[in-house]
């Protein structure tokens, strides 16, 4: 098991980047976690006032991030893609040769988490990716190909056990997703209702 020990000065500075985040962008950017992100999730997050779960998973990518950075990968990679008058702006966690990699740190494979790989890969035009889930339980690793074919194979690291998904990322599918967004429709896409924490008080689920 990896104890981190963190200092105060060290989570000021990271709840200092998380504000610059949020801060208001362009009307032509367009950020890629926006996209696969639920709007409902984050007004409920807006009117709690809470980025604890920002805050702890920051933390836990940093510090797997500053272990991979000794090696061929590289972190915390940016990326900007031309669609139409809009620039999509994602920041992947790592690069690691032609594998894109993210890290998260809930317990198993979330859709929305794939998508937003796979829209990763598609802006990079990379065919490989993986999905690294780190939490108190464990890890488990998730190897992913699109061969833009419009079948997403995911690989179980461990168990080896495969998975086919049914998903074509290109130009038309950011544009509707843009087109959502900006809208303020993007509720309940990629079933990330069945764990969302406000499903209860939510008039969005599904």
């Amino acid at each position: 098991m990896l104890f981190i020990i963190i200092d105060m000065d060290y989570i000021s500075i990271i709840k200092e980047k998380l504000k610059e985040e949020k801060r208001e962008k362009p009307s032509n950017v367009v950020y890629v976690t926006d996209l696969v992100t639920c709007q409902a999730l984050h007004e409920f997050y807006v009117e709690a006032g809470d980025d604890s779960a920002q805050l702890h998973g920051k933390l836990i990518h940093n510090s797997i991030e500053s272990i991979f950075s000794q090696g061929k990968c590289e972190t915390e990679v940016s990326v900007v893609y031309k669609l139409d008058n809009f620039d999509v702006v994602g920041r992947l966690d790592m690069l690691c040769g032609d594998e894109v990699v993210e890290i998260k740190t809930t317990k198993d494979l979330k859709l929305h988490h794939l998508y937003q790989l796979l829209i990763y890969m598609y802006m990079l035009r990379k065919n490989n990716g993986v999905l690294l889930y780190i939490n108190p339980s464990g890890f488990k690793q998730y190897n992913v190909v699109d061969n833009r074919d419009g079948l997403v194979r995911v690989e179980d690291n461990i168990t080896h056990e495969v998975k086919v998904y049914i998903i074509k990322i290109d130009d038309d599918f950011l544009m509707s997703l843009i087109n959502l967004y900006l809208k303020g429709e993007l509720y309940a896409q990629f079933n990330q209702c069945f764990s969302c924490y406000f499903r209860p008080q939510c008039g969005y689920h599904k």
